[in-house]
Formats: structure tokens, sequence, C-alpha cells
């Protein structure tokens, strides 16, 4: 029995609760525990907001105000519909694990000592990585086989912030490498080693949130189809050299406005 432990970012993270409800529904493997960072946390908000500037006010929007129902994202499966259809709509975390019986830690960072001590003492195989900031030293050392990470770029070719967007911008056909990348977490950005890649298509009419939208169930069915490889024994593991990809930053207004006015053209033509 493989045993998995859920790192998340909030309480009510519809990527966390559809890993933990698919985690909970496959053969073979345990859900051994959730760690949860807490909402409101000077910390973590100082981090986000040298991180996302301004955008930070959005992108709380979206997740604790919008939720599934994103209407520039109208017409794609994203996480809200995984969440449903494993049977946790509307569930909280803390919850689900309440039903379950499984182990709940509510954490002021994924880093802190307490949370270390939680997951040691919920002894994973491996650390499946939904959310929550930077993972430190300690704790990849407390995770068993690994952390992984799903990336919503393609590694090692596109690491840190904005690596939907970066690839259209800089793309010189109508196929930028869109992907998401599953690997194991590490002391550097995204550096860590490659379990799988998959790509990502532009539709016609998308915008960059029903684009973005499209790469959710890439996430999920990555993160499970590692789970299931750690199960299996059959990992396969791709080492990156630093020096073979660039790190990206988060990227200007006009340079987003930019790529905006880029995809609605390739998007035309797809």
């Amino acid at each position: 029995m493989t045993r998995v432990v859920i790192l998340a970012p909030i309480d009510n993270s519809p990527f966390s609760r559809s890993v933990a409800a698919l985690c909970q529904q496959e053969s073979g493997i345990e859900l051994a525990g959730i760690i949860c960072r807490r909402v409101l946390n000077l910390t973590r908000l100082r981090s986000e907001l040298r991180r996302d500037g301004i955008r930070l006010a959005r992108k709380a929007w979206r997740k604790l105000v919008l939720g599934a129902a994103d209407e520039s994202a109208a017409g794609e499966e994203g996480f809200h519909d995984i969440a449903a259809r494993a049977g946790v709509a509307g569930q909280s975390l803390t919850d689900f694990a309440r039903q379950h019986g499984i182990p709940f830690h509510n954490a002021k960072d994924h880093n802190d000592p307490e949370a270390i001590s939680a997951l040691e003492s919920m002894r994973p195989d491996v650390v499946a990585f939904t959310g929550g900031g930077i993972i430190r030293k300690p704790l990849l050392e407390a995770a068993g086989q690994g952390i992984f990470n799903t990336h919503m770029g393609l590694l090692p070719a596109y690491r840190g912030m904005d690596v939907v967007e970066w690839p259209i911008l800089e793309g010189r056909d109508q196929h930028p490498d869109l992907n998401v990348t599953l690997h194991f977490m590490d002391r550097g950005i995204d550096t860590g080693p490659i379990v799988r890649t998959q790509r990502v298509s532009i539709h016609p009419g998308d915008s960059m949130e029903r684009l973005r939208k499209r790469f959710e169930p890439a996430m999920v069915s990555l993160m499970l189809e590692g789970i299931r490889l750690v199960r299996d024994d059959a990992l396969p593991l791709r080492s990156q050299a630093e020096a073979e990809g660039r790190q990206y930053y988060v990227m200007h207004p006009r340079l987003y406005t930019e790529t905006r006015q880029r995809l609605a053209v390739l998007a035309r033509n797809s």
C-alpha cells in the first residue's frame, strides 16, 4: 500500500480536493494525511505580494470568490468539475478528512516545524504538492521518495513564473511549447527530476482564461499517474541540468497584453 500525503494551499482548493478524492478511490493507495496552509498568514501574504504584486488581488478573487463561476473560462472542464465528479463538490478538505478518518494538519506554513513533524508522523511514501509556496530542505527530507509537483510549463525549457504566457509570446510558429510537467521538487526552482510531460493545445476562440483552464485536467491526471507509478514501482526519472533551461519571471503588463493579442491570432488560426 503506497502512502500519500497532500500539501494543500487552502482548505477549499479544488485541485487538492480532486487529488485527495481520486487517491482515496484508487486501489493500492492510502491517503495518509493532508497538510493545509492557513489563508490568513502574514508571512504568506508578504511572500505572495513580492511574487505577484497587484495580480495577487485578482488571484485571490478568482480562488476565493469566483471559483467554479469564472465565466471567462466557460465551456472548459477544470478542477471544480473534476472535484464534482469525484464526489467532493463544495466539500472542504477538513470535512473530507474528517469523513474518511484521514489525519489533517492546519499549518501556518508548510515549512513550519510543526508541519514537518506532522508529515513525519504520517510516514509518506510520496507527497503530492497541490500549491502553497516554496518548499524548503527539511520538508523535502521528510517526504519519503519525494514531493511531486505539476508545473504549468515544459521543463527544463520554461522554469518559474507565467510559463503559459512566455511560450506564446516567444513562439515563432502556430504551436507554442505548452505543456504540463510532472516532476519531483528539489531545492532549486523547477529543477527536480522529470517524470512525465503532457501537451496542452490551443483551441479556436481561446482566451488566456480558457487556455489556462485546460491545464487543470492535465495537472490532476499527471499527479495521479505519478502516484500510480510509485505504487507500481515503475517510476521513470529524467534529471535536469541547471544549464538546460531558463528561469522566467512575472510578465510585465504590457507584455501580457501583447501575449493575449498573439493568443487571439493563434486561436483564430488553430
